[in-house]
């Protein structure tokens, strides 16, 4: 184990659990489709294999606090969180905002207190970087499912033209 400066995070890599721990700054912004492409080059000098660390389990902090997700608050589409009792979003724990895309990846911002973290490339679908958003939502279960369908007729047509 040992921890290494990225560009935006400190980043440990734990062989033997098979995990990597992002800690990120306020303001970061980390891409989740190149992340172990970025941390590949950042470890070069290291016996790593591309495919071994693609298998990794990566975890991701803001402030020293671990992001898991959250589940959609039930008037806000694609904003998940925790409210307090006076019904407003609580500061004290991570509140999510998910922005989708057609492509079925989209923008995650995170907020914590003060701070803010932002998600390129998330999927909703594989919960990137083990954050895992529950939808509730009528907007956002539509949207999940029809990346669902999107993705299996994806890989129905790569499978059929494999086979020609």
């Amino acid at each position: 184990m040992k921890i290494m400066i990225g560009r935006d995070f400190l980043y440990s890599i734990h062989k033997d659990k098979k995990s990597i721990y992002l800690f990120c700054k306020n303001k970061s912004i980390i891409d989740c489709q190149s992340i172990y492409e970025e941390l590949y080059k950042l470890e070069a000098t290291t016996d790593f294999i591309f495919e071994e660390l693609q298998s990794y389990q990566a975890y991701i902090f803001l402030n020293s606090t671990l992001l898991t997700g959250s589940a959609e608050l039930s008037n806000n589409p694609f904003y998940f969180g925790e409210l307090d009792q006076d019904n407003t979003i609580k500061q004290d724990t991570p509140s999510y905002y998910f922005s989708p895309k057609s492509s079925g990846l989209g923008r995650l911002s995170i907020f914590y207190k003060n701070d803010e973290l932002c998600l390129l490339n998330y999927s909703i679908i594989e919960n990137s970087l083990n954050i895992k958003l529950e939808c509730l939502s009528k907007q956002s279960l539509e949207y999940k499912d029809l990346i669902s369908n999107t993705l299996k007729e994806q890989k129905t047509t790569q499978v059929d033209k494999n086979k020609l």
